[in-house]
């Protein structure tokens, strides 16, 4: 005889009860509420080993984001990844957003140099704009900190003008290369100071914690980090669940 099974199997699928998580939701959406009145607030960096629900729960806070006409974009890093592709992608997907309404065209060319000149310099692969060899020599530099803070803070801007905050989600964030990771922090810090309403919510196994450290002294300030474990009280809420669900089947037999 089938029966439901209250787990749910593979990588980073929802359960039918998301055990232990409460504080971290309301906690966090109290944050996105203060983004959208434009008060600065800290990013979020959710770390734990595999399995504990890090995906789960941020692809969760992701939906409450968007419910709150927040511009959320999800970013898996690979092992051998290309961040500056992503987010450079992510950048272009706003600006798309905004675009579409008349009165906001005018916020599209900062960030968009911005993210040409990221692109041109850091990520020579990508096809996305159709430049010429003299329009390349114009946008290129050799500071990725530098550039990357550029997109961040222009979009900020344009996010700020537009009434719109963006919420960038980046799962398996312990992937970034170092010098990329480094370029992150500066930029989501020089955003920070100038109050633009721009955050981060990232998940990555429990090293991550010393590779920002390492990266930026100052990283401890921009972030909240909190640790997920696999509680045995998130256990026993799981095992209710699924007495409950066979208790109903018994019934309806």
């Amino acid at each position: 005889m089938f029966k439901i099974n209250p787990y749910r199997p593979g990588a980073g699928v929802r359960p039918q009860y998301l055990a232990g998580r409460d504080e971290d939701i309301e906690n966090v959406t109290n944050m996105f509420t203060a983004l959208t009145l434009n008060i600065p607030t800290q990013s979020v960096i959710f770390s734990g080993l595999r399995g504990v629900g890090k995906t789960v729960l941020i692809n969760r806070l992701q939906e409450i984001a968007e419910e709150k006409n927040i511009f959320c974009k999800h970013i898996e890093v690979a092992e051998r990844n290309d961040f500056i592709s992503q987010i450079a992608t992510c950048s272009q997907a706003f600006l798309r957003q905004i675009s579409v309404k008349e009165k906001f065209k005018n916020l599209i060319k900062k960030p968009l140099d911005a993210i040409k000149s990221l692109v041109v310099s850091f990520d020579p692969n990508d096809n996305t704009f159709s430049l010429s060899l003299e329009e390349k020599d114009l946008y290129k530099t050799n500071n990725l900190t530098q550039s990357l803070t550029d997109v961040f803070t222009s979009l900020g801007e344009a996010a700020a003008k537009a009434e719109i905050p963006i919420c960038f989600f980046i799962d398996e964030i312990q992937y970034i290369k170092s010098e990329n990771l480094g370029a992150l922090i500066a930029a989501i810090h020089r955003t920070n100071q100038l109050g633009y309403p721009i955050m981060i919510i990232a998940a990555g196994l429990p090293k991550i914690y010393s590779m920002l450290s390492s990266e930026k002294s100052y990283s401890e300030r921009l972030f909240i980090y909190k640790e997920m474990l696999s509680s045995e009280k998130s256990y026993s809420e799981r095992l209710f669940i699924y007495k409950e669900i066979d208790s109903l089947e018994r019934e309806q037999a």
